[in-house]
């Protein structure tokens, strides 16, 4: 017993509980009541659960010591990831900073090069206009515009480029589209105006006229408003019209200018003049009738366009409204010796001498009393521009001023002639060859000053070309366009002066063949019904004639 006891005792001084328990439990084998072993017995059991429990303890705080560990490495671990990510992240911001840096300034590179192209396409563009160099101009001004096609300028200039080419097609597309971008810019309509008259003469060079008819009424449309325009579309109509002679379809050509200068300025005398004249000779006498009573509505106290009607009526086959209109015309304007003449005409027209014989008088009175001239009959019923009246060269201004006199060409000298001669020397030897021309140097006179007028705007139309061409040098357009303005002025009052001329020529041609009329017929009375009996006179022809 002592011998388990002590082995008890032994291993739990050692703190080996489970082998003092082992003992301890042998000895009360044997002694199953004695107190000290079982004594010795609860102890060891008491130390070997507080180990226990305290192993179980220090396990614990272990596996929570090992635990935190873990965490905190788990942390450490998550930490240098978070770390590295952001590292990482902060690296990619880096290179994508740098790749839109990079990106940025080869962007701006890019347009810096594009702004120097063009720039350089819109300064060449400039320039090759400027030097004539039409199709060079043509594409820099389409590489400038390729990136820049709102520029209602460059449109203009690019339809300038292709008008110089002949490619008005283009050209007019262009410069609608520079109308489009700019429809205040004054300087883009005219550019489109004359495109479109340009486009529309090729096209009636064709046979095209019905488009030509289109785009002349565009171009109208673009005019009206302007009245600088509308005088350049009168002027380059007028010019289709006079060209219109030299084509197979003439006749529809002049036709449709006339219309569109009518519808250009209605109100315009010489428009309606105009177009009652080409009717008349395309055969439409209603429309030609139509158009000259609209010119006479528009000026009822134009007494040398109440005798062209008259004389146009006659020829229609209408004679009856050619007496009234005159009779009318002289009930307004009695003493107008040009009425008298085309009423003397008419009655020459309708083989009534007596009657003409007596008109004829009236007006040789009615112009000795008065010194009466006429008021440009010529502007309204002559040349489309004041140049066909001085636009020959100065030689032959001697045979313009022997037609205007009513000299035959038989009886002036031969411009050939006359060259190498100083202006007096021609103007004396004028007078000498025709004892009845005394007035041929005044008359020649007035012809070279037209003539020297006329050069001076075909100058100053160059210049005004070449000045537009820039586009900026405003101030001199508008000098040139006021010179060439006040020149026109100027040519029309030396048609006035020409148109004077022109009436003294009619009465002495009115004076011949009455004469060659008494010749022919003894009976035929020269002397006529006094001025203050003209309009009892016209009253009662006129019941005759009715």
């Amino acid at each position: 017993m002592h011998d388990a006891n002590d082995l008890g005792v032994m291993y739990f001084r050692r703190g080996d509980w489970a082998n003092a328990i082992r003992y301890f439990q042998e000895a009360l084998v044997d002694f199953p009541y004695d107190p000290t072993i079982l004594e010795n017995l609860g102890v060891a059991r008491e130390r070997q659960a507080q180990a226990q429990a305290e192993a179980e303890a220090e396990e614990e705080r272990r596996r929570q010591a090992q635990a935190q560990a873990e965490a905190e490495a788990e942390e450490e671990r998550r930490r240098q990831a978070q770390a590295q990510a952001e590292a990482e992240a902060e690296e990619e911001r880096r290179r994508q900073a740098q790749a839109e840096a990079e990106a940025e300034a080869e962007e701006e590179r890019r347009r810096q090069a594009e702004a120097e192209a063009e720039a350089e396409a819109w300064e060449l563009g400039r320039v090759m206009l400027y030097e004539g160099r039409w199709a060079d101009a043509e594409y820099y001004l389409r590489e400038y515009l390729r990136a820049n096609p709102g520029d209602p300028w460059s449109h203009s200039r690019l339809g300038y480029a292709l008008l110089k080419q002949g490619r008005y097609a283009e050209a007019v597309e262009a410069n609608r589209q520079a109308v489009k971008l700019a429809p205040n810019e004054a300087a883009f309509r005219g550019d489109l105006v004359l495109s479109l008259d340009r486009y529309a003469w090729t096209l009636a060079v064709k046979g095209k006229v019905a488009e030509a008819r289109g785009l002349y009424s565009e171009a109208v449309d673009v005019a009206q408003g302007h009245p600088e325009f509308k005088s350049k579309l009168e002027a380059l109509l007028n010019e289709t019209y006079q060209a219109a002679a030299s084509l197979p379809n003439g006749a529809a050509v002049r036709e449709m200018a006339a219309r569109a200068l009518v519808r250009l300025d209605p109100a315009s005398v010489y428009n309606q003049v105009l177009l009652g004249e080409t009717l008349f000779v395309n055969g439409d006498p209603d429309g030609a009738k139509a158009a000259y009573g609209e010119a006479i509505r528009l000026r009822p106290d134009d007494q040398e366009l109440y005798s062209h009607v008259a004389k146009r009526l006659v020829e229609i086959g209408d004679p009856k409204a050619a007496h009234d209109l005159l009779t009318k015309a002289l009930q307004a304007a009695p003493n107008d010796a040009n009425l008298h003449i085309q009423m003397g005409n008419y009655y020459q027209w309708m083989g009534q001498p007596e009657a003409a014989e007596r008109e004829f008088a009236l007006a040789r009175q009615l112009a000795a009393a008065t010194d009466q001239g006429a008021d440009e009959p010529d502007a309204v019923f002559g040349a489309d521009e004041p140049d066909a009246v001085f636009g020959s060269d100065e030689p032959y201004a001697i045979g313009q001023a022997c037609g205007i006199a009513g000299v035959s060409s038989s009886e002036c000298p031969k411009p050939l002639e006359l060259q190498g001669m100083d202006v007096q020397t021609r103007f004396n030897r004028q007078v000498e060859s025709i004892p009845q021309a005394a007035r041929i140097p005044e008359i020649v006179a007035v012809i070279e000053e037209g003539q020297k007028i006329t050069r001076r705007i075909d100058e100053n139309k160059k210049r005004l070309e070449e000045a537009r061409l820039t586009l900026s040098n405003t101030a001199e357009i508008s000098r040139l366009e006021n010179e060439i303005r006040n020149d026109k002025e100027e040519l029309k009052e030396k048609e006035k002066e020409i148109a004077s001329f022109s009436l003294q020529a009619k009465l002495n041609q009115g004076n011949a063949e009455l004469a060659k009329d008494k010749e022919a017929d003894p009976d035929v009375e020269s002397g006529g019904p006094a001025a203050a009996d003209i309009k009892a006179f016209h009253g009662e022809t006129a019941a005759t004639d009715n």
